[in-house]
């Protein structure tokens, strides 16, 4: 057996029984949920940064999503801390990149 350790979507068990192979699951509890999204998010973020493909984002979205949901923040929420700190500190619209800063 191969050991992942990892938050997968709902069906991959099912996925998996299907083709013939046996697998082993849990559920993480809710102090562990985001130790295994945080994990997601770097895996999904890695596997866009290499593929550049829509469905690796898509991925990286949900992951996200999960996430928030396991923090207990709204999208509106999110939104809204979006919109505050691009109020406060803009966007990435003008796709400055910082080089140096001078004493």
């Amino acid at each position: 057996m191969i050991n992942y350790n990892k938050l997968v979507r709902d069906k991959i068990p099912e996925i998996i029984r299907a083709s013939g192979r046996s697998c082993i699951t849990k559920v993480a509890s809710d102090d562990e949920l985001p130790t295994y999204i945080f994990a997601k998010l770097r895996e999904e973020l890695a596997e866009f940064e290499e593929s550049r493909s829509i469905e690796e984002l898509a991925d990286l979205y949900e992951a996200l999503e999960t996430l928030l949901v396991a923090m207990g923040i709204s999208a509106e929420e999110l939104a809204e801390a979006r919109k505050k700190k691009g109020e406060s500190n803009g966007f990435f619209k003008k796709k400055i990149v910082l080089l140096d800063v001078g004493e």
